[in-house]
């Protein structure tokens, strides 16, 4: 299945600037179309809900 910015953002729970940030810093690296519009795989929704878990982990450990 293939999601636009806005479609991923929702499906995953964060935000368009965040999946803006992640391509910016080189964490994800989403196709463009024809449109120049970005397009999200199965290889960058597998990154992105990798990205989360480090994430979400990372925050738990400093909570306690």
């Amino acid at each position: 299945m293939r999601y636009n910015i806005g479609e991923l953002a929702e499906l995953a729970g964060v935000s368009v600037r965040t999946l803006r940030h992640y391509e910016q810093i080189g964490l994800l690296t989403p196709k463009r179309g024809e449109n120049g519009y970005r397009i999200y795989g199965p290889a960058e929704v597998k990154k992105l809900q990798h990205i989360l878990s480090v994430s979400y982990t990372h925050l738990r450990a400093h909570e306690t």
